[in-house]
């Protein structure tokens, strides 16, 4: 909680208190120490893209005009993953939203003032609402290089700014004449240049960092599937297919009975280890509790989204305050359990580490305890963030709104059970690859956090 003293003559057209709030003017005065400052306005045509009564989901189609969206735009890149497309004749429609290459896109929601540079990829584009365009005007092209508009948009600079012009309450949202009034800094063109290029070269570096680390991770089902001695599943896409009557079940929906899944069963009884259940190899398969009243110390609440596949995620920590008499031993953490999603992203797993020992678990999790003579856990757990488990997993989840892993489906769930030693051979053999994977991500973050540093001491330098 802060508190902060404004004199009448410092208001200015907002009232909210948190556009007052002592961080922000402290970085006013920042910014008010850089030379020659310009609002986005005086150098460049703002816009942002048609509102839904203009153009509707239903009007996209499967090839034309890309439609960048907010998931589209990353600081500084352009993500052409799940791009959609409108028709020309729309486009022409839009036209006051159309982008082309070197123009600059920012985000008015969610993220608010994250920005990239239009590629030379997309010969042209246009915007949803949620979108600001920005269009260096004619007479600043040769004064403003847009990689240096974008990057200082996504410094600590730019980001504060869209920050404090925050107009949403449940949601994050700058309206587009408050981004008319984010102010930059015209630096001298070879300074802007450096900037661009640092900020461009350190991105395509992180990039290769996070491919490779991803491509790491991906290779994890092959290896486990190699060392069980399986064949790859095929990816199974037919919306057709017949089921005998006898074959029904007390499931009626048709997904249930996907040829998909009666392959992977019988892949499954292909390894010459066996299998069992997993519910024959755990001592212990049970949800936590539901808790609503946190505390700033206490107990360490987990939920699911401080389980990740393999790692545990304490960046949003939750805890509660009670006494060990008041909670079932049961549900507490122990070391080298398997803590398990079921909700959310169904089925992400990974091993307690005694960082966590005596934790308490929500009801969104389960907490299975190996049965360690027979089994390794760190191997139960790779199997378990597998493709062949999640399948099994996705076969039995319930609920249409929220998905839910009901635990008679995870203790029926199919592993194969290899000898000791392939176990620990599995486990040292993903525990490595994940490593490595990590010290990519790590070494990434680190880059990123040196090249912005050094990107905000060329903006404030004089």
């Amino acid at each position: 909680m802060w508190t902060n003293e404004i004199t009448h003559s410092n208001l200015q057209e907002r009232f909210d208190a948190e556009y007052y709030n002592p961080k922000y003017l402290k970085l006013i005065k920042n910014l008010d120490k850089l030379r020659d400052l310009r609002t986005l306005d005086d150098v460049a045509r703002v816009f942002d893209g048609p509102f839904g009564s203009q153009l509707h989901c239903s009007d996209y189609v499967q090839e034309g005009i890309p439609f960048l969206r907010v998931q589209n735009v990353k600081e500084n890149e352009i993500n052409l993953n799940n791009l959609v497309f409108i028709s020309k004749e729309d486009h022409e429609r839009l036209k006051r939203s159309a982008l082309v290459p070197g123009n600059v896109v920012m985000t008015k929601t969610g993220w608010l003032g994250i920005a990239a540079v239009i590629p030379r990829s997309l010969e042209e584009c246009n915007i949803r609402a949620d979108l600001a365009g920005i269009v260096i005007k004619q007479e600043y092209k040769k004064t403003i290089n847009p990689y240096y508009l974008a990057s200082y948009l996504n410094s600590k600079f730019g980001r504060f700014q869209s920050k404090r012009f925050n107009t949403g309450s449940t949601r994050p949202r700058i309206l587009i004449n408050y981004v008319k009034k984010i102010r930059i800094p015209l630096l001298p063109k070879e300074r802007q240049d450096r900037i661009a290029y640092l900020s461009f070269r350190t991105k395509s570096k992180i990039k290769n960092m996070v491919k490779k680390s991803k491509d790491l991770l991906g290779s994890l089902s092959e290896i486990l599937l190699k060392e069980l001695k399986l064949n790859s599943l095929t990816t199974d896409g037919r919306k057709f297919y017949l089921v005998n009557y006898s074959e029904l079940k007390k499931r009626f929906d048709p997904l249930y009975y996907h040829p998909k899944y009666s392959e992977l069963l019988a892949e499954l009884r292909k390894t010459p280890y066996g299998t069992k259940r997993l519910d024959e190899i755990s001592n212990t398969i049970l949800s936590g509790s539901y808790i609503d009243e946190y505390t700033e110390k206490g107990t360490l609440y987990l939920r699911v989204k401080n389980i990740k596949e393999g790692k545990l995620d304490l960046n949003d920590t939750k805890f509660v305050n009670i006494q060990k008499s008041e909670v079932p031993e049961k549900i507490r953490v122990q070391l080298s359990d398997i803590l398990l999603t079921r909700t959310g992203t169904i089925g992400a797993s990974m091993v307690a580490p005694k960082d966590i020992v005596g934790s308490v678990i929500s009801q969104h999790l389960t907490r299975i305890v190996i049965d360690k003579d027979d089994m390794n856990p760190y191997y139960v757990e790779a199997f378990l963030n597998c493709k062949l488990a999640r399948l099994q997993m996705e076969r039995g989840c319930t609920g249409s709104m929220q998905k839910e892993l009901v635990h008679k489906t995870l203790k029926s769930l199919i592993i194969p059970k290899p000898p000791k030693e392939v176990q620990d051979r599995i486990a040292e053999m993903v525990k490595k690859i994940r490593k490595e994977a990590t010290q990519l991500m790590l070494k990434a973050h680190v880059l990123a956090k040196n090249t912005n540093e050094i990107v905000e001491e060329l903006i404030e330098e004089n």
